[in-house]
């Protein structure tokens, strides 16, 4: 009698032990489930915000990246802004902006063009844009380091320097006047920036 008792509970312990362990196995595989659930949604939320690898291609029709920015397009030559062309801008998306800086001057970067409001469906900004603070598609322009509004090309006192555009794809239109510095936009922008890019171009005063 004693010994049939004890077969009957080591039975019934052994069923909980294989009840328990089934139990536990789904537990650990839903909540791994859920795991990876919500680090795609934070991946994907992150990328929304322009925390993730979201990038654009930004490219210029006259100078490759790292390459010569011809002298038409710098104070040796008719200081007009160079073409450029873009792709991957996110479909959320409500507008652009770009600045164009030298980090090799001699008292620290200088801006040589500060622009914002660019339309979101915006591919390209043609050559020679003109010196205005409002454009006609409503992309307005800031002051650069020479005090001017619009482009200012490179100038550089001696040596190689560098000039990169960076463009910003954002999340809003911003609320900021024409004529504001690249200060200004960046503060404006902060928080905002969904993708970004950026070309270097290099020029050298003969």
């Amino acid at each position: 009698m004693k010994h049939g008792m004890r077969r009957t509970f080591s039975t019934a312990l052994l069923s909980c032990i294989v009840l328990l362990s089934a139990c536990l196995h789904e537990a650990t595989t839903r909540n791994a489930a859920n795991d990876s659930a919500a680090n795609d949604s934070a991946t994907h939320d992150a990328a929304a915000k322009g925390e993730g690898p979201m990038t654009l291609k930004l490219r210029s029709t006259v100078f490759q990246e790292g390459g010569m920015i011809p002298s038409k397009h710098t104070c040796d030559g008719e200081d007009a802004s160079p073409p450029l062309v873009w792709s991957g801008v996110p479909d959320s998306a409500k507008s652009l902006a770009l600045v164009c800086e030298d980090p090799d001057a001699p008292h620290g970067t200088w801006t040589h063009w500060v622009v914002y409001g660019i339309p979101a469906t915006a591919q390209t900004l043609p050559p020679a844009l003109p010196t205005r603070e409002t454009l006609d598609d409503h992309t307005r322009q800031g002051k650069n380091d020479f005090q001017k509004i619009g482009y200012g090309g490179p100038c550089p006192p001696s040596g190689t320097h560098r000039y990169y555009f960076k463009l910003y794809a954002l999340d809003t239109t911003l609320d900021l006047p024409p004529a504001a510095t690249k200060d200004q936009l960046l503060k404006a922008m902060d928080g905002h920036t969904l993708a970004q890019g950026e070309l270097m171009g290099r020029y050298t005063r003969q």
